[in-house]
């Protein structure tokens, strides 16, 4: 399934941008009792959300404020909660390449148990925007994938044991 979102996501980038999609690779380190996630986003896409938000231009490459508005903007769209409790996102970075942001999360988390994600990422400004999710324990094993669309809920997160 990951290769077939990847897929997508070069498609949509070379044929005109016609498919909107986000994907978000998480790995649960299990020594650190840490959430890591690197999010795949259309640097377009962001940069035209993030202008209607502030009201002026951003360029993600360029404008100075540009990490702080997308960490802030990312930290309302990709919520973690484990056992009912909001679990909070702590921006690491980004990158732009080419047409694509790479943004770095982390959060800290002591176990699996009772976890549940919701990614809401340019949804609000793309109707048709679809977002994988692939989470991962410690690198390793099979992974937990989950679609969200506009209007998903929370998806609870089951991963095979060790």
């Amino acid at each position: 399934m990951r290769k077939l979102v990847l897929s997508l996501l070069c498609c949509g980038a070379l044929a005109g941008h016609g498919f909107h999609s986000s994907l978000a690779s998480i790995d649960y380190v299990s020594r650190a009792h840490a959430l890591q996630a690197i999010l795949i986003v259309n640097a377009g896409d962001l940069e035209t959300l993030l202008r209607k938000q502030s009201g002026r231009q951003i360029e993600l490459d360029r404008s100075a404020d540009a990490g702080t508005l997308t960490a802030a903007y990312v930290s309302r769209s990709i919520q973690i909660r484990s056992a009912g409790k909001a679990i909070p996102l702590r921006w690491v970075g980004m990158e732009v390449k080419t047409n694509f942001a790479y943004l770095y999360v982390e959060a800290d988390l002591p176990a699996l148990e009772g976890l549940e994600i919701r990614n809401s990422l340019l949804t609000d400004s793309l109707p048709d925007q679809v977002n994988m999710v692939s989470l991962r324990r410690d690198g390793k094993g099979k992974p937990f994938d989950c679609l969200f669309q506009q209007g998903s809920d929370y998806a609870a997160v089951k991963l095979s044991p060790e």
